[in-house]
């Protein structure tokens, strides 16, 4: 009984080992920047208010504009706008919250 025991433990601690030297382990990824950010100069604003949009982007397509949309919260479209990229990729847009479908939430 002794016998079956000691080999049954053996069997184990020998899975174990190979199981756990097969194992692959995949290196951590690095993380990637994002293709594009954008933020505003305030997280809230008041019909008349002056909105400063500003980001970056990862690759420059000369010669291409961004688009910029933004929506009211039921999903709206109240402004849309197309502005340059700069070389490094940085980019600033100003506008008047105003028009028909700004209205405060």
């Amino acid at each position: 009984m002794r016998y079956v025991l000691v080999l049954t433990i053996l069997c184990v601690v020998i899975s174990v080992f190979f199981a756990s030297s097969f194992e692959q382990v995949s290196s951590p990824s690095q993380p990637t920047a994002p293709a594009i950010t954008v933020s505003t100069d305030k997280s809230s604003y008041l019909p008349g208010d002056t909105i400063v949009i500003s980001g970056s982007v990862k690759s420059v397509v000369k010669n291409t504009q961004l688009s910029i949309q933004i929506f009211d919260p039921i999903n709206n479209l109240v402004h849309v706008d197309q502005i340059d990229v700069s070389e490094d990729g940085k980019y600033t847009d100003s506008i008047k919250a105003v028009g028909t479908y700004w209205k405060a939430s």
